[in-house]
């Protein structure tokens, strides 16, 4: 079904291991989406409740993006965090409660919860936050540049969380690694125009390998990909210079992407009446062709009612090729459910609008560290996101910033960087109390972010 939107004068029209589980109220499943109307006065983005004093520089004397925000049916109680971690990262993962307020949320860990001291007291907590553990352990490791040992457990996460959900009790998960923030009112305002009964992985950063390039980038614009089933646009048919001609997917299969890519990027366009998948020079998504885990993704109650566990894990554990946790999620995704990515589609006619996890540097950046070689990451900006929060906090920002603002529905922080990160937003709190410890660092980027995008929901009241 679709609705309407009205944003800045635009016209919009969208459309392993046993689980220890704590059962939250199912939600009622049967609400329709219906048109969103436009109100004259701002809500606030933001339900959270930080304690945090709100800083001098968060005080701005006039209010450059306002505008008007739909209600929404869809709610917090509707979504499902799913965190791949591990015991020795758990700080991470409760850092993360400061924007999930009100969010079901499931942690895959490595190791039972039984194996904790005081097990029965973080029972107890996670019962507090609407959490649940999971288990799935680590495995070895054989190119530590290339592999991790939660990799499995990554790939299997949303599968292992939906087994054990109450069934009907999220319409949405959000898939994501626990340095991975979600702008969650964002996301409430661009899910709720989606039909969650309809299979979709949703996602924007796609790594991709092109033909003729040794290398790898995500976000990749000529990834294929689909739009959301019937979804338009005041810019539909104005496809981006570079980017991959997106079919609208009901849902997103790989026949629909190959009688698109009449480019041959990924597809032999001659040949797609062939089974499926019909790639030519990679043998299927997991191949340098993948949604990027640290960037998030989101999947539809329908996605995840089109096969088992059990299938997933079976397929997972197989003889597919070692690869890392996202690349093996994309591939399980596209062999068991039969389904490719769908682009959340606001950003699709507009370069300057990356929904998950954005990248704003002002020079290119192709690497950070040894494992990058032969790679581009054109996200990763956590700095950039938190200033450009701030710069609309002070009123020093244009109509496209406060777009893309607006319509940010992740970022990734990227753990082993977060020192640095912390150290060029805030010198003198890196040399007191973070120095070089990534956790902290990360865990306070956490509460950082929420902070800025809170007040900035706050600030954004007509």
């Amino acid at each position: 079904m679709q609705a309407c939107i009205v944003r800045r004068s635009l016209l919009l029209l969208c459309t392993m291991g046993s689980l220890l589980a704590l059962a939250w109220p199912p939600q009622s499943s049967d609400k329709a989406i219906v048109t969103v109307h436009l109100h004259s006065s701002r809500k606030p983005l933001s339900v959270m409740e930080l304690s945090d004093p709100q800083p001098a520089s968060m005080i701005s004397p006039r209010n450059p993006c306002a505008r008007d925000v739909p209600s929404t049916n869809l709610t917090r109680a509707d979504l499902l965090v799913v965190i791949p971690g591990s015991l020795d990262r758990f700080e991470l993962a409760k850092a993360s409660r400061v924007w999930r307020q009100g969010v079901p949320t499931a942690l895959i860990m490595d190791q039972g919860l039984h194996m904790l001291q005081d097990a029965a007291a973080v029972q107890e907590e996670l019962s507090e936050n609407l959490e649940f553990w999971g288990t799935s352990p680590d495995v070895p490791v054989t190119d530590p540049l290339k592999e991790k040992a939660g990799d499995f457990r990554a790939a299997l996460a949303p599968f292992l969380a939906n087994k054990t959900a109450a069934p009907n009790s999220y319409k949405w998960i959000l898939y994501g690694d626990d340095d991975t923030f979600w702008f969650i009112d964002n996301v409430l305002i661009h899910l709720d125009q989606l039909d969650p009964d309809m299979p979709y992985l949703l996602s924007d950063n796609i790594w991709m390998k092109e033909r003729a390039s040794d290398m790898a980038m995500h976000p990749n614009p000529k990834a294929p990909r689909c739009l959301p089933c019937g979804y338009t646009d005041p810019l539909q048919g104005q496809v981006p210079d570079g980017s991959f001609n997106a079919p609208m997917g009901c849902p997103c299969s790989s026949a629909s992407l190959c009688q698109a890519d009449t480019n041959n990027v990924m597809y032999n366009h001659t040949n797609c009446g062939n089974p499926w998948p019909f790639v030519t020079h990679v043998p299927s998504p997991g191949y340098w062709y993948f949604i990027h885990g640290g960037a998030g993704a989101i999947m539809s109650r329908g996605l995840m009612e089109l096969t088992t566990f059990e299938r997933c894990q079976e397929f997972i554990n197989g003889p597919m090729p070692r690869m890392s946790g996202d690349a093996m999620f994309t591939l399980t995704v596209w062999h068991m459910m039969g389904t490719a990515p769908t682009d959340p589609g606001y950003g699709f006619y507009r370069p300057h609008v990356q929904m998950m996890d954005p990248g704003w540097l002002s020079g290119s950046r192709t690497q950070r560290g040894p494992e990058d070689e032969g790679t581009y990451d054109g996200g990763n900006d956590p700095v950039g996101v938190i200033r450009r929060f701030q710069q609309a906090l002070d009123g020093d920002v244009d109509d496209q910033t406060c777009e893309q603002l607006d319509n940010v529905l992740t970022v990734h922080f990227r753990g082993r960087y977060a020192a640095v990160d912390v150290t060029s937003l805030s010198p003198e709190l890196a040399n007191q109390s973070i120095g070089t410890n990534n956790f902290k660092a990360t865990a306070h980027l956490h509460r950082h972010m929420a902070q800025v995008y809170h007040h900035y929901g706050k600030f954004l009241v007509k």
